[in-house]
């Protein structure tokens, strides 16, 4: 690549000169471009591209170019490549856009870079199609991005990006997956109605202003992992799983999901946070793209931080709780899914090997290693005091299970035998036909000692005559 001659131009020369576009007159300008035609490669790198000079080559763009070359461009005019057709590979590294940018209803039929571009306008890629590859890496949108209702066929990565305007990404549909790693969101964004055929990641984005990330269909895994928001984030999606381990959650913020199983390890809640599953489909969202019909579920709550989580209609079967700061701020809505330890015979250290244990529900932490007796039995106490009214059977088998770690695991034998005599006649307090049984038992004894010291039932006995008196007849 040779660089053009005029001084201060950093634009690359056009053949046969050795000046850019920019600085050919008309003819000299007219003859460089006649070369142009079907497969052939445009290149204004670095090249500063007034509006005369950009309507000429929008006139040669859609021509059947080959591969289309901005990088390091500056283009000093508002954009309008509404509607063209880029049947190449199509490279805008590092242009800068100082004014609105137009790429409505676009059509890149290869890849598309426009890695470390500014746009100082507002930019719009609404409808567009990418038929390949679309790279925005580092890009910074200085205004408003509208890119709704775009096609990505084979996926896009905005990683880094920065949007400091309000980002619109509604209905729009990535063939693979969708990659925002380390974005920065400084106003709203929105992605309702977005479907990702395979992942979508959003770890180490930040969230500046209001965030609406759904209903939204993630076909495998939505990763919200050390995001941090300082506004309330809404998430609603249809997804295999959402990751949001390590991330910073500001107050107001709702999970709402569909199918998903949620891991929240780590994370930090701040203020009010809800979690709930969707009983029905969500609108804008595509099911058919998530294999498994099922109860959205959280899988793990370990070393969470919150101030208010409140839980709705979400599977708590295999959720860990170890670890989890001040479970006491959990509360619950609508009914708690926990598992059920069906009642039967168990192995059990010590002697005898094995035992009765009756049936109740369960922390999946009380049968997971490592087991931290002391944390599992305050997790049992918090999350029982925080049941509604309506799990009272759960609120009462998790302070049984309380009882339970207590006693298999109590330090001194005396404190052992004191739980056991207690788990043994009245079942901790909470088990009402086992105090039945042994108060039925006792009765029973006290009637059967009774009639023994009664006599009763030993055969008719002789009368007792005293001593001096003897029986007269008549």
């Amino acid at each position: 690549m040779s660089m053009c001659s005029a001084e201060s131009c950093s634009g690359t020369a056009a053949t046969p000169y050795d000046r850019c576009l920019a600085h050919l007159d008309r003819e000299e300008l007219d003859r460089a471009l006649a070369d142009l035609g079907p497969g052939r490669m445009l290149d204004v790198r670095g090249v500063v591209i007034t509006a005369e000079l950009l309507a000429v080559l929008l006139g040669r763009i859609g021509q059947g170019l080959g591969r289309v070359r901005f990088d390091g461009a500056v283009i000093a005019c508002d954009a309008w490549f509404s509607g063209r057709r880029f049947q190449g590979d199509v490279s805008f590294d590092g242009t800068r856009f100082l004014g609105a940018a137009s790429f409505y209803g676009v059509r890149f039929e290869r890849n598309a870079s426009f890695r470390g571009a500014h746009f100082l306008g507002a930019a719009s890629f609404a409808d567009a199609l990418f038929a390949g590859y679309a790279v925005f890496d580092h890009a910074v949108f200085h205004r408003d991005a509208v890119v709704s209702a775009a096609e990505f066929t084979e996926g896009a990565s905005y990683e880094g990006t920065v949007f400091a305007g309000y980002a619109c990404f509604d209905d729009s549909r990535f063939g693979r997956d969708g990659w925002f790693r380390g974005a920065r969101f400084r106003q709203v964004v929105s992605m309702k109605g977005t479907t990702f055929h395979r992942d979508a990641s959003f770890a180490g984005a930040v969230f500046g202003g209001r965030a609406w990330l759904g209903p939204m269909t993630v076909a495998r895994q939505l990763v919200l992992t050390r995001v941090r928001s300082t506004r309330a984030v809404t998430v609603a999606a249809v997804a295999t799983r959402v990751d949001c381990a390590g991330g910073y959650f500001a107050d107001g913020t709702t999970l709402r999901l569909r199918r998903a199983a949620l891991l929240l390890e780590n994370a930090v809640l701040v203020g009010t946070v809800r979690v709930e599953g969707a009983p029905r489909p969500l609108p804008r969202t595509c099911e058919q793209l998530i294999g498994e019909d099922r109860q959205a579920l959280v899988l793990s709550l370990r070393g969470a931080r919150l101030d208010d989580l409140l839980l709705g209609d979400v599977d708590l079967s295999g959720c860990r709780f170890t670890g989890l700061a001040r479970p006491d701020r959990v509360r619950f809505s609508g009914r708690a899914g926990f598992a059920d330890l069906p009642a039967g015979l168990r192995r059990r250290r010590g002697w005898p090997p094995v035992a009765w244990q009756g049936g109740r529900r369960i922390l999946a932490d009380e049968f997971t290693v490592p087991f931290d007796p002391a944390q599992v039995a305050a997790l049992y106490r918090h999350l029982a005091a925080a049941l509604l009214p309506e799990d009272r059977r759960t609120a009462a088998d998790f302070r049984y299970g309380e009882m339970e770690i207590r006693r298999r695991n109590a330090p001194r034998l005396i404190e052992r035998w004191r739980l056991g005599l207690h788990w043994m006649l009245f079942g901790y307090g909470l088990r009402l036909r086992r105090g039945l049984v042994w108060l039925l038992i006792l009765m029973l004894a006290a009637t059967f000692a009774t009639l023994t010291r009664n006599g009763v039932g030993s055969g008719p006995t002789r009368p007792h005559v005293a001593p001096g008196l003897r029986s007269t007849g008549h």
